[in-house]
């Protein structure tokens, strides 16, 4: 009998003791939280560009299909192409539709939050809807197989022409911040921003605007999408990285 109530004696401490250090951790945990947005802004120019007195591009409206958005405190390995000494915090896992905006304004489209530490890279899926995923805006898609879905959306006029350029690419970008956010305790929001280059999407590398209607051009002009994300530390929201202002 005594044996027995030793024993019962032992394991209402062992619960108690269990309890009392969840709680403690999940206060921990909940007291390290920092609010952290994600950001989108485009070149006030976009709305317009011109290579000769003849042939002019204009761009009304550009959206892009992503998913999967992490923050992380690791670099690249360029060799290897993964993440080194990485902790990723999931900012977006389902997808999203993002409007870009072609006046220059600076629009928050993930708000969150992550726990203390410094976080150098923003990771995110260019993505172009799966055959079985339902899409979340018609223009994504045209059909069941998977080349009639899409990442990327434009519209605009070349030549006085009116096109639609819809991209069908796939790309897992991984883009350094700069600098790189630092979230401690006396921190409470930071916010990155994406700088998206549209105006580089239909130029080559001789700065030669490319005509968005001629299929010779859809690969030069896809890879150009992929090189068009910068990241940067951008708490006022003005578009330049907070080192700078």
């Amino acid at each position: 009998m005594r044996y027995t109530k030793n024993i019962r004696t032992l394991l209402s401490l062992s619960i108690g003791l269990a309890v009392m250090a969840g709680c403690d951790s999940t206060n921990s945990t909940q007291g390290d939280l920092s609010t952290a947005s994600l950001s989108f802004q485009v070149p006030a120019n976009t709305i317009m560009q011109k290579t000769t007195a003849d042939t002019l591009l204009r761009i009304e409206s550009a959206k892009i299909y992503l998913r999967s958005i992490q923050f992380h405190s690791g670099l690249e390995d360029s060799s290897e192409h993964e993440m080194m000494d990485d902790d990723s915090i999931a900012v977006k896992s389902d997808p999203m539709v993002v409007n870009l905006d072609l006046t220059g304004n600076t629009n928050s489209v993930v708000v969150t939050e992550i726990p203390s530490g410094t976080y150098k890279r923003v990771s995110f899926r260019l993505h172009k809807p799966e055959n079985s995923e339902t899409v979340l805006d018609s223009d994504f898609v045209e059909g069941t197989g998977g080349n009639q879905r899409f990442s990327v959306v434009v519209q605009g006029s070349y030549d006085g022409i009116n096109f639609t350029y819809k991209s069908r690419r796939t790309a897992n970008q991984h883009v350094d911040i700069e600098p790189p956010i630092v979230i401690t305790d006396t921190v409470t929001f930071v916010n990155v921003t994406m700088l998206v280059d549209v105006n580089s999407w239909f130029m080559d590398s001789d700065s030669t605007m490319l005509n968005p209607s001629d299929s010779s051009n859809f690969t030069e002009i896809d890879n150009a999408i992929v090189r068009s994300f910068k990241a940067i530390k951008d708490n006022n929201h003005n578009g330049c990285r907070d080192d700078e202002d």
